[in-house]
């Protein structure tokens, strides 16, 4: 699982003309997941995706791809209410240029126990991908998250 993700990461900054040991420790990428997952944490994922999507972006997500932030949105459709997605950033790298990059990191998804069904979590890695806006605002344009192979759902760790 672990060489598949350096495999992803590798291949993406080789397409951005990214190297390895180019990551920013506190860059405009970083900062901006940062934000991102605080919001998050403060009034939800579907608020936090929201807020930092670009209107083009895609999301990769089983089934497909989702294209688009009107789609983005509707797929938080139907959560059990109390539902929280965390992440912590772990690294950024950023093309050459400075208005491009990609951040990635570890995140954590709990569900609430329903009627019919326990609580649960999922663990997992994600990469992002962030572009600066004619406004200067950093956006994300794509995202994917790989879940980790099983986690316990009463021993759910941290994100970070």
């Amino acid at each position: 699982m672990q060489n598949r993700v350096r495999g992803a990461l590798a291949a993406v900054a080789a397409v951005a003309g990214m190297t390895a040991g180019q990551a920013a420790v506190a860059g405009p990428a970083l900062e901006a997941d940062k934000a991102f997952a605080a919001l998050s944490r403060a009034a939800g994922a579907p608020a936090a995706f929201a807020a930092f999507a670009a209107e083009s972006v895609r999301m990769f997500v089983p089934g497909g791809p989702l294209q688009g932030r009107a789609a983005m949105n509707d797929s938080f459709r139907g959560l059990p209410t109390g539902t929280t997605l965390d992440w912590v950033p772990a690294e950024e790298q950023l093309g050459a240029a400075g208005d491009h990059g990609f951040t990635w990191g570890r995140w954590v998804r709990r569900v609430p126990a329903t009627t019919d069904l326990p609580a649960r979590c999922t663990t997992g890695t994600y990469l992002t991908v962030w572009a600066r806006q004619p406004d200067g605002q950093w956006k994300f344009t794509a995202d994917i998250g790989q879940p980790d192979t099983k986690a316990d759902p009463v021993q759910c760790p941290p994100a970070g």
